[in-house]
């Protein structure tokens, strides 16, 4: 690793601990958390069986969302060992605080570095990865709405914003309509050439078979994170929501956090899937009850992700000086200088 690339690295990480910190900070002063006291009561009384099997189902989202991101790579023709593209994969979950997790793309850097797969063959991975996401989601807002009062006319507008997105996805026309447009721009000029590397990328990846795949995927995906909440939310007593609400109650607000473009969606989501919580039990959920519920789903879906993430990407910056040595011992012992070579490279 270069040294500018490690300035980069460092700077990275640390961006990541401030977004947290923010983030934290974000939860104890912000007002619909209700009263601190009566949210730690809450939260002490609370089954923890059930944050476990919460916990699992976000786990098992990730699962299903690494045989997506193995797809997509085949479908590219990208080809690297199962282990390195795992780690990758779940490097990127430390960028799940991103605004709409596009820092994700850190993947393809990593891609390039590791495996010298150019970035703009597989950046166009993490922009179909977000675009099936949000189909899911709005799907799964579609289905959770059925059970919820006046919900389908709150998944309306998002229904039009996909409509524009798959337009640009599927429709090869449309989508060099949509660049000859934006290349006027002086700015994006300069960058024109690598979005239409990115396009034609995309447009190899919209046929109906990866496509509709992909979105089954990632619907059934984030419906475990839905049976998430509802298995979280009954770990308090007395407290449960069904399926159909509960899908409702995650999808909408995840959807929410990811158009305002906070870093994970930060307060946004927390703000109303807190609300939504109470709408759907009809106030049975006081404030700090749901707001302890919503917290313990955002461990569980958030900084879960963001813990395994940062681990993965620990791994790769290990493996990555590592191999450095390496690189640097065998310089020297081509150069003749084998003591150096020794001191450089210890036997195992």
């Amino acid at each position: 690793m270069t040294s500018s690339a490690r300035v980069s690295s460092h700077r990275g990480l640390w961006i990541i601990l401030g977004v947290i910190v923010l983030g934290f900070a974000a939860y104890a002063l912000h007002r619909d958390m209700g009263d601190p006291r009566t949210l730690l009561e809450r939260i002490g009384a609370y089954d923890g069986r059930w944050f476990a099997l919460g916990l699992l189902g976000a786990t098992a989202n990730y699962a299903l969302r690494f045989v997506r991101w193995q797809l997509y790579l085949g479908r590219l023709d990208i080809r690297i060992p199962v282990l390195a593209s795992a780690r990758i994969f779940v490097a990127g979950f430390s960028m799940s605080i991103s605004p709409g997790k596009m820092g994700e793309v850190m993947k393809s850097a990593m891609l390039a570095e590791e495996f010298d797969v150019s970035f703009e063959r597989s950046a166009p991975i993490v922009f179909a990865e977000r675009l099936t996401d949000l189909v899911a989601l709005v799907l799964l807002v579609g289905l959770g709405s059925l059970v919820v009062p006046h919900g389908l006319a709150l998944a309306l507008p998002a229904f039009a914003g996909i409509g524009v997105l798959l337009a640009f996805f599927a429709v090869p026309a449309f989508g060099r309509f949509a660049l000859d447009l934006v290349e006027r721009i002086p700015i994006v000029a300069r960058i024109a050439p690598k979005l239409r590397t990115a396009h034609d990328a995309l447009v190899a990846m919209r046929s109906p078979a990866p496509l509709l795949g992909a979105t089954a995927i990632a619907t059934a995906a984030w419906f475990l994170e839905c049976v998430s909440l509802w298995a979280i939310v009954r770990g308090f007593p007395g407290i449960s929501l069904t399926i159909g609400q509960a899908t409702f109650a995650y999808a909408a607000p995840t959807i929410a956090g990811a158009v305002a473009l906070m870093p994970g969606g930060l307060v946004v989501t927390e703000a109303s899937m807190t609300g939504t919580l109470r709408l759907l039990t009809g106030g049975a959920m006081s404030v700090p009850l749901a707001a302890g519920a919503t917290l313990l789903v955002r461990l569980a879906t958030l900084w879960w992700a963001v813990l395994l993430g940062l681990c993965a990407l620990a791994i790769s910056r290990r493996l990555s000086a590592e191999s450095s040595l390496r690189i640097r011992g065998t310089k020297m012992d081509v150069g003749g200088d084998e003591s150096s070579h020794v001191d450089v490279v210890p036997g195992p």
